[in-house]
């Protein structure tokens, strides 16, 4: 409507000016036009018009392609998400990342990093540690460079064409590379049940530099925001229970923003932060640790931030995926597991039962099976011994997979989701189940409620937490009674 009114005011003049010139007779309603033009203040009112409305214009345009440019990034990670859920579908694991310092063009950009002669995957990324120690993963065994493979991270570019992606579904809406990190035991090809009980230790802070949490009164309090461990669990030391925070992350995508810095460009090179920056913000961000800042949007210019980050937690990768049925959960896939190991123990004890008679006098004389019940013939049904003392006193199920057991248990289910080794223990009951290293004696008649009652052998999961005895342990006992019911088979 103003424009339209400015419109009609400046160029009425005009107008009428050419109408006069064709015809001269001309006059208007009130009087001849014997002059048109503009005073200088009237151009400068419109001139201050028109700038006001540009500028107008031109800040709502700049603030609709803001949001255009970080709609379109969030809607790529979230690309990136289903294409990570599909590949745990397919392989069974999450991929490695992609090397980032390779050029568009060059042999295996874009490629997930290659898994070496020492079976050490992602090898050429960026590795960090529990300590927060960046380095470069190398072909070798991990044991020779760090704790354990649970306690390392690895960065890099997202492997665009591991994942079916196209190029630019790994470029933000800047143009820049997505930043990629994951858990690195998730990656290992040996984890295709273990990807089930994927745990996530990777920290999201405040600010930066990422302090993680403690309550400890005297400790730092840091200025981690993702802590969800009780504080019976929470202990300064993080490596002690890196694994007990259900709030930590598995994979985090990163982008860094409009203004670029700590991002990978497409030639493979890292933009470098100016010297100006003294914050550490988004510096956290980019450099290949296992910490990460989450905050609102700042234009300090010594600590800018606007980076786009998604993080993702075990349960955003999985629960789509055992929701469907594609895989089973943790809980499930250690019930299954039992299972498994269970039918392998019951089938060596039913193969390799023996009879005996026992006399109720002591003797075996003039004992038959059918003279009960001064006599009863039995069935010893052989159960392995514990042979490793561990408290509690425990054996690998791994042991019974060679002489003289030979059980042929399949070595994907040896080990519980959290890759710790599954445990048996035998019962130290006499009656009805075994003594340490005896086997279980099972009646042709039948036995007591007490005696069926009696746990003939535990199988045990260390749960997420990797400590026995500990309350988030799996226990699965198998009773006498079901080893009875199981021999009356057959």
């Amino acid at each position: 409507m103003l424009l339209e009114i400015i419109s009609s005011e400046l160029l009425t003049p005009f107008t009428e000016a050419i109408l006069i010139s064709q015809n001269p007779n001309r006059k208007s309603s009130e009087k001849r036009i014997d002059h048109f033009g503009f005073s200088l203040v009237e151009m400068a009112l419109v001139i201050l018009i028109v700038s006001l409305l540009l500028g107008g214009i031109v800040t709502y345009l700049n603030a609709q392609l803001t949001q255009a440019r970080i709609t379109s990034t969030n809607n790529k990670e979230q690309a990136i998400k289903a294409a990570l859920i599909s590949f745990i579908a397919k392989n069974g694991r999450l991929p490695c990342p992609a090397i980032a310092t390779l050029a568009v063009g060059q042999p295996n950009e874009g490629v997930e990093a290659p898994t070496g002669a020492s079976n050490t995957p992602c090898v050429g990324t960026i590795g960090s540690g529990y300590s927060a120690n960046v380095f470069t993963i190398l072909d070798q065994p991990y044991s020779t460079t760090f704790p354990s493979p649970s306690l390392v991270v690895s960065t890099g570019e997202v492997p665009w064409s591991s994942l079916g992606l196209t190029h630019e579904a790994a470029l933000d809406a800047y143009a820049d590379r997505f930043t990629y990190q994951v858990i690195w035991a998730s990656t290992y090809p040996s984890t295709v049940q273990t990807i089930t009980g994927m745990t996530g230790w990777i920290t999201i802070h405040s600010s930066g530099p990422g302090v993680v949490g403690s309550p400890n009164a005297t400790a730092s309090p840091g200025n981690q925001t993702n802590d969800c461990r009780s504080t019976a669990n929470m202990a300064f030391a993080y490596l002690t229970n890196w694994n007990t925070n259900s709030c930590a992350y598995a994979v985090v995508i990163v982008s860094h923003g409009a203004d670029g810095y700590g991002a990978y460009d497409d030639n493979g090179v890292q933009i470098a932060f100016p010297a100006q920056i003294t914050g550490s913000d988004e510096q956290e961000n980019a450099n290949g640790d296992y910490k990460f800042v989450i905050k609102p949007y700042s234009s300090v210019a010594s600590n800018p931030y606007d980076d786009i980050i998604l993080a993702l937690a075990p349960n955003d990768l999985l629960s789509p995926l055992s929701n469907s049925g594609a895989i089973q959960n943790a809980q499930a896939t250690v019930n299954s597991d039992f299972n498994i190991i269970k039918g392998a123990i019951i089938g060596y004890a039913l193969q390799n039962y023996s009879p005996t008679t026992n006399n109720a006098t002591g003797t075996n004389s003039g004992c038959t099976p059918v003279n009960p019940p001064t006599c009863n013939l039995y069935y010893i049904y052989p159960l392995m011994p514990t042979v490793v003392s561990v408290i509690p006193y425990t054996t690998p199920v791994s042991t019974f997979n060679s002489a003289p057991y030979s059980l042929n248990i399949p070595a994907t289910v040896l080990n519980d989701p959290w890759n710790n080794p599954i445990q048996y223990s035998v019962n130290n009951a006499t009656t009805g189940a075994p003594a340490l290293g005896n086997p279980p004696t099972i009646t042709s008649n039948p036995p007591t409620p007490t005696q069926d009652a009696n746990v003939a052998f535990t199988l045990t999961s260390a749960g997420p937490d990797g400590q026995l005895g500990t309350s988030d342990d799996i226990i699965f006992n198998v009773y006498a009674g079901q080893l009875r019911q199981q021999a009356s088979k057959y």
